[in-house]
């Protein structure tokens, strides 16, 4: 049985992981943020391959083990493709569009 969280326990919010990034997939650009992982926590890449094979060496080079990509369309396919390639693990792609109720 789980415990009970009081409403002060209930407002903190506890890491689960810590070398995670989050990436805003576009069709023109991508913005990764890090956090505190790095000096520049958020970076703009473009689309092209070599811009995604820059944004996956970037993750790969401060440890990055999980990635959450929120794209609203099909964007998000190619970057996967090469962050999963790259061993960026537990990569989680979100379509807005069929989230939002």
């Amino acid at each position: 049985m789980e415990k009970q969280l009081s409403k002060r326990e209930a407002r903190v919010l506890r890491p689960v992981r810590y070398q995670v990034a989050g990436i805003d997939v576009g069709a023109g650009c991508h913005y990764v943020c890090v956090g505190n992982l790095s000096e520049e926590s958020v970076r703009r890449f473009g689309t092209f391959t070599e811009d995604m094979e820059a944004l996956a060496d970037w993750l790969v080079g401060l440890k990055v083990e999980s990635v959450a990509m929120e794209s609203t369309g099909i964007y998000w396919v190619n970057l996967y493709d090469v962050l999963e390639n790259r061993g960026v693990f537990g990569q989680c792609a979100l379509c807005t569009k069929r989230s939002r109720p």
